[in-house]
């Protein structure tokens, strides 16, 4: 069965699709039996239930789960090349070309039903050289599954996937040699690098069609919850709701790439670090929303393990989400019961 199932994140995208597994509340009551077909008052029950995740069917087919790809990867692709010209705009003219940065946004918003792909695409395209441009686009990516999943309205979704875009517009003003250094910073050049939160901040203040929350973001993203943080060395609740959100999803991307200076690590090394960065870096209802629903995007994925074996993950813990369950071939391998087997890479 649970080959031809898959748990997904409790969404009103389900609704027509049945159920494969009775559905449970916290406190052991049916809610919901298997077999059922999800209906727009099944799904407001379940929510009423505080529902989070349902076991559905695999019912794609490989050439639909391709067509759609296809078109999530040209999407991707083709905002990459669109963040790259405004960013060098900005660097060599001084100019904002915010009617390409809503067509960014909005073709984003789009696709907004189709997000696994996306993650698709960010598994399968992460690229040292393009990084700069790519890193835009993907914690715009991810500010926007964050928002869906903290039930945010539609306009503050959208605003975050602007803020996504825009939240490392400063470093169009960093010179060159320490922006695409390949080695590790030095402390001073560092000192340099983190002034381009305020001066993305400087590029967007006075944009009239960009609303004050987004600036902020843009402005407050590297901020900590313990004040660690740059460039206000804000605190807790002084660290708006939208750069709560970017600070996850920017550091997630960051985690999970591969940099000239660093390997990237994958992304259930990145679970188990960012929970270990837990509640001084993050906010916790931002940071627990994160986690508990970005895992269940990476079943079916193909990884290698420290064997060389090539698996597929077939479930991921919300209580242990950094040691999935793991099919290799006809074995069933489970990561947090059998110490001999580790990830070694997504592939």
């Amino acid at each position: 069965m649970i080959l031809d199932t898959v748990m997904m994140g409790l969404d009103k995208n389900l609704i027509g699709q049945k159920l494969e597994k009775d559905v449970y509340s916290e406190t052991g009551i049916l809610v919901v039996a298997a077999g059922t077909y999800i209906s727009e008052k099944i799904y407001q029950k379940m929510e009423s239930y505080f529902i989070n995740n349902v076991h559905i069917k695999k019912k794609e087919t490989k050439d639909k789960k391709y067509q759609d790809y296809a078109v999530i990867k040209s999407t991707y692709l083709k905002n990459v090349d669109k963040m790259k010209t405004v960013l060098k705009d900005i660097s060599l003219n001084g100019t904002v070309d915010d009617e390409m940065i809503m067509n960014i946004t909005n073709s984003l918003a789009l696709h907004s039903q189709k997000m696994g792909y996306f993650i698709d695409c960010i598994q399968d395209l992460k690229s040292t050289d393009e990084y700069t441009y790519n890193h835009s686009i993907n914690v715009a990516i991810y500010a926007m599954l964050i928002g869906s999943w903290m039930k945010l309205p539609e306009i503050d979704i959208q605003y975050l996937v602007l803020a996504g875009i825009l939240h490392d517009v400063g470093k169009s003003k960093i010179p060159n040699e320490i922006l695409n250094k390949n080695t590790r910073l030095t402390d001073e050049e560092f000192a340099i690098m983190k002034k381009h939160s305020h001066l993305g901040y400087c590029i967007v203040k006075d944009m009239e069609n960009i609303p004050e929350d987004v600036k902020k973001a843009v402005l407050m993203h590297h901020e900590k919850l313990d004040g660690s943080g740059y460039p206000l060395r804000c605190k807790s609740k002084q660290i708006p709701k939208f750069a709560q959100i970017l600070a996850v999803a920017d550091v997630y991307d960051a985690l999970t790439s591969k940099r000239v200076y660093k390997d990237k690590i994958t992304p259930f090394e990145t679970f188990k670090e960012m929970s270990k960065m837990g509640y001084s870096h993050f906010a916790p209802d931002v940071l627990m929303t994160f986690l508990k629903n970005i895992v269940y995007y990476y079943v079916g994925f193909k990884l290698k393990l420290n064997t060389g074996e090539i698996g597929e993950i077939l479930y991921v813990s919300p209580l242990n989400n950094y040691q999935p369950l793991i099919k290799v071939e006809d074995k069933v391998i489970d990561l947090s019961l059998d110490k001999r087997y580790s990830i070694l890479e997504m592939v």
